[in-house]
């Protein structure tokens, strides 16, 4: 029996909510494909409170429980109703429960503290503790390199953790919403596309220093994503001639404009994974990133690099990506073949397994007595 913490369902998409999502539905499609022969039961608990629309699922039954919201739900009424291993997808889990797996997506509290509001990072310590110490409990992370953080920062044991990638294929199903392009006046207008929240580690102001010291191009730079005053810590704004913000982005628009931007850049300090240059490649936009943390692990070869806390290397390779032609063509076919390197059955196979691994063991005493 599997139990999915689905409170992820209550929240808007981000990068770990998207997560969520897209390894609900390839769990889902992996149950139904090994149907009748399946033994395992899955089901994904809500709160009541949950929205009306919810995925549709095959094989994963969805049960609305309890009378609370949030953090309350997640800690005191999920357990209540969960049974074989909880699956948390989401960096929380509820402490009370005893067989879990956590996908913890990075140890960025402790390695970038500073981009988060104190409460926040008093919240997720205190779980890192605790999954540090708890021996029933499976940890999942979506890199080598947040693996290594979390062996070294958290003291999570070799044994109990294992890297399971982002996939990036859902992206080929969203057909782009083209419209955007005449709300935001980009339809005729060469543009340079960021996703982002307003994370300090995401390193927006110096990716706008750089677009500032550009020769003069008439390419715009579209910033795309929402903030979270809860989350992540305040900065002042970056404001230039040029950048455009959207807000937040339904996916449809979003593809629209990977695919229509001249590249897109990702200059972030830290990355447990990240995704967006993945998605960005998805639909043929040639990626610029820096070399921080995980993102060499992610891109490879389908890649250029800046510096990341240098504006003038940023603003260079923000001129070549633009200028070269023959360097984007280059890129653009290395990243048709990085994104075949992550696929969502592929890790919804492996979170299956750890599942398993994660299940109660009988006793000696009692496989004695059921052996007769």
């Amino acid at each position: 029996m599997l139990t999915i913490n689905g409170r992820f369902l209550t929240q808007r998409t981000s990068g770990v909510q998207r997560y969520a999502r897209e390894m609900l539905l390839a769990l889902d499609d992996l149950l139904t494909a090994r149907a009748p022969s399946n033994a395992i039961m899955a089901q994904v608990l809500v709160p009541t409170g949950a929205p009306a629309s919810l995925p549709a699922l095959r094989s994963i039954a969805i049960r609305r429980v309890g009378r609370l919201r949030g953090h309350l739900w997640e800690q005191l009424e999920l357990p209540r109703h969960a049974r074989g291993v909880l699956l948390n997808w989401c960096n929380t889990f509820p402490v009370l429960a005893r067989h879990q797996v956590v996908v913890l997506h990075d140890a960025s509290v402790l390695s970038a503290p500073a981009g988060y509001t104190p409460a926040f990072r008093a919240y997720y310590r205190a779980l890192f503790v605790l999954a540090a110490r708890r021996s029933t409990l499976r940890v999942a992370t979506d890199s080598a390199f947040s693996a290594m953080e979390l062996r070294l920062l958290v003291g999570i044991p070799a044994a109990r953790l294992r890297i399971i990638a982002c996939g990036a294929d859902h992206w080929r199903s969203v057909a782009p919403d083209e419209t955007i392009l005449d709300r935001l006046d980009l339809r005729d207008t060469p543009f340079i596309l960021t996703v982002a929240s307003d994370n300090p580690n995401k390193n927006i102001a110096r990716l706008v220093a750089a677009y500032g010291r550009l020769a003069p191009h008439g390419v715009r730079l579209v910033l795309a994503g929402a903030g979270h005053a809860r989350v992540f810590a305040q900065t002042a704004p970056t404001v230039a001639d040029g950048l455009v913000r959207t807000g937040y982005l339904a996916d449809a628009e979003l593809a629209a404009l990977y695919r229509h931007a001249r590249a897109f850049v990702f200059p972030s300090l830290y990355e447990g994974f990240g995704l967006p240059p993945l998605e960005a490649m998805t639909f043929g936009c040639p990626v610029l990133c820096s070399y921080a943390a995980s993102l060499p692990e992610v891109a490879g070869d389908a890649a250029l690099y800046c510096d990341a806390e240098d504006v003038d290397d940023i603003a260079r390779k923000l001129q070549q990506i633009l200028e070269d032609d023959a360097l984007r063509e280059r890129l653009i076919a290395a990243g048709t073949r990085q994104i075949q390197r992550f696929l969502w059955r592929d890790a919804a196979a492996k979170m299956l397994t750890l599942a398993q691994d994660a299940q109660p063991r009988a006793m000696p005493s009692a496989v004695a007595r059921l052996n007769g």
